[in-house]
């Protein structure tokens, strides 16, 4: 027998992946960005992230959605150009006995998908049902906001911008890409890195905030 439980249940799909062109290089990449994410995020998660329905599709559960942004701007930096869409629903989900996302099942995987299929229409990257209609909204502006604007970047410039989240500053960033420091200020300034950096430290503190 399955037990059941209250989780946040996490779907993400490709946008446009009708139109990526090498399909099974993309898969590769796909699978390592996924245990990438497994790794970095394994004490956030419930279950695993893990290819879902298709190709282009994972799922996964996770503990706090104080998580949710870092997860969406992995997948979204390690498949660059490539844009995942996601949809997180709060609600009752029947756990397997494995951790196998995909024997997973209950009625929130069923609203998720009902919501991935609004967010597919609307053009956006991020739909929330987190049971507060004020905490969904917020989520969403902010996610959706910071996201589309990265998504005008480049994956030289989102490579660039996450070594010097690492980094710390700019000599280690060049030193890093073997590139020069001109080529790393002139980077940052032109995608308003500085700018970026704080509305995401800004949103990062108050999803810690709100999901204590």
């Amino acid at each position: 027998m399955k037990k059941v439980s209250e989780y946040y249940v996490v779907l993400t799909d490709v946008v446009a992946s009708r139109n990526i062109p090498d399909r099974k290089v993309f898969k590769t990449v796909f699978d390592r960005a996924i245990q990438q994410i497994n790794i970095a995020l394994a004490n956030e998660l419930r279950m695993p992230m893990q290819g879902w329905k298709g190709l282009d599709e994972a799922a996964t559960l996770i503990k706090n959605p104080a998580c949710l942004y870092q997860l969406i701007d992995m997948l979204n930096t390690l498949l660059a150009p490539e844009q995942m869409r996601v949809v997180m629903v709060k609600g009752a989900v029947e756990l397997p006995q494995t951790t196998n996302i995909t024997q997973a099942d209950g009625p929130a995987f069923h609203q998720a998908a009902s919501l991935m299929s609004s967010l597919k229409a609307s053009g956006l990257l991020l739909a929330a049902n987190t049971g507060s209609k004020q905490t969904d909204l917020l989520l969403q502006l902010n996610i959706n906001a910071l996201q589309l604007l990265k998504s005008s970047w480049t994956s030289r410039q989102r490579l660039l911008y996450a070594s010097y989240l690492k980094e710390g500053n700019q000599e280690a960033v060049a030193k890093s890409l073997e590139v020069t420091q001109q080529t790393v200020s002139k980077t940052l300034k032109t995608i308003n890195a500085a700018q970026v950096q704080q509305l995401e430290s800004d949103l990062q503190q108050w999803l810690n905030d709100q999901f204590k």
